[in-house]
Formats: C-alpha cells, sequence, structure tokens
C-alpha cells in the first residue's frame, strides 16, 4: 500500500486519536492522599518507589535515637515500614488503569500474497481499526476515573489503619513497660516477705500455714514478672512490624510513661454523622457505586462486541491496484448481549447495597467504640480517683502502725504488695483507655481533641445519622450516568 493511500484513513478516527492520546502523572492521587493523613492525623507519609533514600534512612535513626512515644512511632511508621510502600503502590496501579482506560487498541495490520507466482505477485493489504470504542471512550473514561477515585480512597484508608494500629501498639508497649515495672517491684517486695518468713519460722516465730502463704505469693509474683516479660516482648515485637522496622533496628525504647488521662472526652452526638462523612473506605464504597453506574452504557453495546473500520488496497495479477475503505461488524443473532446487561446491572446494585451496609456498619462501629471509650474512662479514673489514694493511705496507716508496733512486717509487705498491684492494673487501665481511644479515631478516621469538661457529660444517643444517598441508577432514568 503507498503512503498516499494511507491518507485515505476514514477522518471519524482522527478526533478519537486525539481523545486517546491521554496522559496520568506518575504522582496523581498521592497529593490528595497525603493532604488527608496530614489533616487527619498530623503525620507525614511518604510514597517511596523502590529503595528508601539515604535522607529517610537519616530521619528514622533520628526518631528513633529518642524514646518514642505514640506520635514519634506512627512517624517512623510512614517512612520505614514496606507494606505501607507496597500499599501505595496501589495507587500506581490504579494509575495505569487509569491511563489504559483513556488509550484506544492499536490498528490492525493484514496482508496476503497469493501464489502461484507470476511476473507481477497479487498482493492484499488491510489496514482496520475497531471504531466502537472510539464512541465509548469518553463513558470509559468516566468509569475508570469513578474507579481511580475509589482506589486512591482506599489506600488512604490503609494508611490511616497503618497509623491507628501503630499508635494503638507504642499505647500496649508503653503499658507492658509500666506494668513489668511494677511487678517486679512487688516481686521482690513478695520475695522479701517469704525469707523473711522463713527466718522467723526457723526461730518457730510463725506457722507452716504462715510459711507457706507467704511463699506462695512469691511464687505467684514471680510468674506475673514473667508473663509481664512475655507480654512486654509480644508488644514490642508487634511495634516493631508496625513500624516496619528490621533486625538493625531493636534497641529503640518507648517513653517511660503513658500519657496523662484527658480532662474529658468528646460526647457521642455527631461522631456518626462525623464518621460517615470522613470515612475513606466509605467513600471508596460511594465511588465504586458511581462506576458501577458509569460503566450500564458499556454493556447495552455487547451486542455488538466487534465494529471495525479500515483501508483496503489489492493488486490483481494484471497489475491493477484497487482501494477503499472496508468495515466489519457482528451481527447480533444468537448473542443479543443481555447477560452483559443483566451482569452490570447486578454490580451496581450489589455495588449500591454494599455502600448501604457499610454506613450503617459505620455507624455502629462508632457507637461501639465510643462505648468502650466510656467504660475504660471511667475504669480509669476510678483507679486514679478511688482505689489508687485509698491503697496508698492504707500503706501509709500500715507504715504508721508498724512504726508504733501496732502492726506486723508481714501486715506491712501485704499492704505494699496490694498498693503495688493497684498500681500495675491503673496503668492497665490507663492503656486499655488510650487504645480504646485510637480505635475510635480509627473509627472516625481523624484524631479526636480532648472536649472541655462541660461539654463531655454523656449525651443520650442521637438519632441515627443518614448516609449520603447515592445518584439515581442509570437504568432508572432516560439520560444515562454522567
Amino acid at each position: 500500500m503507498r503512503a498516499g493511500r494511507a491518507a485515505l484513513v476514514p477522518l471519524v478516527l482522527l478526533p478519537a486519536l486525539t481523545e486517546g492520546c491521554v496522559s496520568v502523572a506518575r504522582d496523581a492521587g498521592f497529593a490528595e492522599l497525603h493532604q488527608t493523613v496530614m489533616e487527619r492525623t498530623g503525620a507525614d507519609v511518604r510514597w517511596m518507589p523502590g529503595e528508601a533514600s539515604a535522607e529517610v534512612a537519616v530521619e528514622v535513626h533520628r526518631l528513633l535515637a529518642a524514646e518514642l512515644t505514640a506520635d514519634t512511632a506512627v512517624a517512623v511508621a510512614l517512612l520505614g515500614n514496606r507494606e505501607l510502600q507496597a500499599t501505595l503502590e496501589g495507587l500506581g496501579i490504579a494509575q495505569a488503569d487509569l491511563l489504559e482506560a483513556g488509550l484506544l487498541r492499536n490498528p490492525l495490520l493484514g496482508g496476503e500474497l497469493r501464489f502461484p507466482a507470476s511476473p507481477v505477485r497479487p498482493f492484499e493489504v488491510t489496514v482496520a481499526q475497531p471504531i466502537l470504542e472510539v464512541f465509548l471512550l469518553p463513558v470509559r473514561k468516566r468509569v475508570a476515573a469513578a474507579a481511580f477515585v475509589a482506589a486512591r480512597l482506599r489506600v488512604t484508608d490503609a494508611v490511616l489503619g497503618v497509623e491507628a494500629e501503630t499508635r494503638a501498639s507504642c499505647f500496649r508497649a508503653q503499658g507492658a513497660e509500666q506494668a513489668l515495672a511494677l511487678a517486679r517491684t512487688a516481686a521482690a517486695a513478695a520475695q522479701a516477705a517469704a525469707a523473711l518468713a522463713d527466718r522467723q519460722h526457723q526461730a518457730g516465730n510463725i506457722t507452716d500455714l504462715d510459711l507457706a502463704t507467704e511463699q506462695a505469693l512469691a511464687s505467684q509474683a514471680t510468674l506475673d514478672v514473667a508473663r509481664g516479660e512475655l507480654e512486654l516482648a509480644a508488644a514490642r515485637e508487634r511495634l516493631q512490624r508496625d513500624m516496619g522496622l528490621d533486625g538493625a533496628f531493636t534497641s529503640w525504647k518507648v517513653a517511660a510513661q503513658l500519657p496523662a488521662l484527658p480532662a474529658a472526652d468528646v460526647p457521642l452526638a455527631g461522631l456518626e454523622a462525623a464518621a460517615v462523612e470522613r470515612r475513606q473506605d466509605l467513600a471508596a464504597l460511594r465511588q465504586e457505586t458511581a462506576a458501577a453506574a458509569r460503566a450500564l452504557p458499556l454493556a447495552r453495546t455487547a451486542a455488538i462486541d466487534q465494529a471495525e473500520v479500515g483501508l483496503h488496497s489489492e493488486r490483481d495479477v494484471g497489475g491493477r491496484t484497487t482501494t477503499g475503505p472496508s468495515a466489519t461488524v457482528s451481527v447480533p443473532i444468537f448473542n443479543w448481549g443481555q447477560a452483559a446487561r443483566r451482569r452490570a446491572e447486578a454490580r451496581y446494585r450489589q455495588a449500591r447495597d454494599r455502600y448501604q451496609a457499610r454506613g450503617a456498619a459505620v455507624q455502629s462501629e462508632v457507637r461501639e467504640a465510643w462505648g468502650r471509650l466510656a467504660v475504660a474512662r471511667r475504669q480509669a479514673e476510678i483507679y486514679r480517683d478511688t482505689l489508687l489514694p485509698l491503697r496508698r493511705g492504707i500503706l501509709e496507716l500500715t507504715q504508721t502502725g508498724y512504726n508504733a508496733m501496732a502492726a506486723g512486717i508481714f501486715q506491712l509487705l501485704a499492704a505494699k504488695q496490694d498498693a503495688v498491684r493497684t498500681e500495675r492494673e491503673a496503668i492497665e487501665a490507663l492503656r486499655d483507655y488510650w487504645v480504646a481511644r485510637t480505635e475510635l479515631e480509627r473509627a472516625v478516621a481523624g484524631r479526636l481533641p480532648a472536649a472541655t469538661p462541660a461539654t463531655a457529660a454523656p449525651a443520650a444517643p442521637p438519632a441515627k445519622a443518614p448516609v449520603p444517598p447515592l445518584e439515581p441508577s442509570p437504568a432508572h432514568s432516560s439520560g444515562g450516568p454522567s
């Protein structure tokens, strides 16, 4: 086929070819993701295709050099967690899908040589371009755009999940560290009591029952230390995994004390509506529903699964060349596209129902998390305001009685053990509070400010927050999806 003949390609393809020349930036969608994570958590997330840079390694070393708090642990996780980087690569896959949706299929070049040979060999050359997708390209791009936004929202939700898990793991590690220190203090006191009891038993001052009781308490305290060591090791390894650290980074230390209990917490009123508005997984389902709605027109063309236009050029045995347009179209005799339409409509309804179900589940998660937080706060306040002062007062009174020879040494040691045990339980209650608070923040997709005492009183459960409605199904509208 001569070059001059190629100019006869139907002009209808030229706008489509221009339409199909699209580009998608390699960082498309990441700016929105970064902004959302920064606004919701205050943490800086970085996407590093390939190996981590030397700058990131220096930053991780700097963060690990100081005692880890929840905020610094999150900062390390968002820098060095390779599993998080793998999650962020989902954004790259979505970018590629969006790019591909805006590209036309390559034209088909065909040719024939006919035998037997002659002084001028006859041949035939054809160039064909699928034409149906030229008209469907705008719809495909709208479907892909909605799918891309849904993918970005899901990746953002995964990043927020890593942030919440790392924060909770840090609180657990801090609590385990403090609880183990107190368990060791209690064990030392119990062992001292058992040693004293053994000496007094040898002197005949206490009974066999008293000695056995003190020895059993000392053994129990030793077991508590072993359990505390196991819990601390497990908590550290979990935090190690959440931060994405390898075996070269194991000497880090968490802050010695858990944060103090805030003055008050936010009420339940308004949290359900905030979660429905802010949850990225719910927003992703909404976008997936929109993508399924926009895909319905594509299913309506399934009956014509092949339509091509092209250019045909042939030379016969006499040396004459004929050139002209060609067209091929499938004839819907056996398959009318009814299965494709039913499938697309079912997928739209499926996406719509999942969105509605997830919206109700999100509100339930918020109520459940808020309930756990309220109980955890009450428990922590009881320990802080009632039990700990009582145990310390009992210890002081017992010490005074011991100094006045009105109380025995074993009574004093028992009071010390009870005080230490209550302090350990108070630490566990404070840890449970911060974990519950982190879970509530995860449920509402953002950090919670501490409420003022005037607004912190538990409120009656508000009316159910409505889930934002979806756009009408194109299957029931005359205009089709936009």
